[in-house]
């Protein structure tokens, strides 16, 4: 099994192209990669980096689905400046609950027992800032084409 880790990122290849990635938090997201471009799903808390984390799994263009808005799936929309989300999470996403970086950074730090390698030195500065955000409508049953018949994965928002 390949691992890749950084100082706030652990991903494993659970298969070829399709890696698990861990946040600060326990919280987990997946990256699949097709032949032509790869999906991130979902964007963890938003501790670190996530852009450039990924862009150390894959060359691909890489485009972010969230499944919905809450604060765990939602921190790498903030780097990346667009997402598919269903619109009735938006307002969700956008909550202060779920975008505000010290209620992200408090999750970060709860402890989990999916937490591989929490850092003692996490900071608030470490938390991704809240920005505009293009979004785009994605529903239950849509599909996204990775280049190919064979690449293409089924939405399953419920």
């Amino acid at each position: 099994m390949n691992i890749i880790s950084n100082k706030f990122f652990e991903a494993m290849e659970v298969r070829k192209g399709i890696w698990q990635i861990l946040g600060q938090g326990g919280e987990q997201c997946y990256l699949v990669e097709g032949k032509e471009k790869a999906v991130l799903i979902d964007g963890l808390v938003g501790a670190g980096s996530l852009k450039a984390f990924v862009r150390e799994l894959t060359d691909l263009p890489v485009m972010l689905v969230l499944t919905h808005g809450h604060l765990d799936h939602t921190g790498a929309v903030w780097e990346y400046g667009k997402c598919y989300i269903h619109p009735d999470d938006i307002a969700l996403m956008y909550s202060e609950r779920h975008s505000d970086p010290k209620s992200r950074y408090r999750f970060a730090r709860m402890k989990s027992p999916l937490t591989t390698h929490q850092l003692e030195t996490l900071s608030l500065e470490d938390m991704i800032p809240v920005k505009p955000v293009i979004t785009y409508p994605v529903y239950d049953g849509d599909t996204i084409s990775l280049g190919g018949n064979e690449n293409t994965l089924v939405v399953m928002l419920e």
